[in-house]
């Protein structure tokens, strides 16, 4: 009697584990076919509907800079590849550099701003 028990409350724990995988699995899917129906949905909007990536115009100049840095907003990102628009993010540190690099400060000059204003984590290569 007490065999049958446990071979029951295994088969009931694995029956219970099929259905949250394959619950997990539909959802997952679920969520990701919606994401992929918005892809093709802005594929077929006229161009001025669409929605354009934003991104920072920088002058060569202000693109060996950045190439230094990280960016800050939590995403892990070198900066020169992000485009994320969070508070302290890619965007706005970019357009701080370039306005930087637009007063004629030299890169040493800029980079000790940025670190003054961001902080010492928006060094890729931390000098400590």
């Amino acid at each position: 009697m007490a065999q049958k028990k446990k071979n029951f409350s295994t088969v009931l724990v694995i029956v219970a584990s099929l259905l949250i995988g394959f619950l997990g699995g539909y959802l997952a899917g679920f969520r990701y076919g919606i994401r992929f129906n918005r892809e093709s949905l802005s594929s077929a909007m006229p161009q001025q509907f669409q929605r354009q990536p934003s991104r920072v115009d920088i002058s060569s100049i202000a693109v060996e800079i950045v190439k230094e840095l990280n960016c800050i907003c939590g995403c892990k990102m070198e900066l020169l590849p992000c485009t994320c628009e969070e508070l302290r993010g890619s965007k706005e540190i970019k357009h701080f550099v370039q306005t930087l690099v637009d007063e004629g400060l030299l890169k040493s000059e800029v980079v000790g701003r940025v670190v003054e204003k961001y902080g010492q984590a928006v060094l890729i290569r931390n000098s400590s």
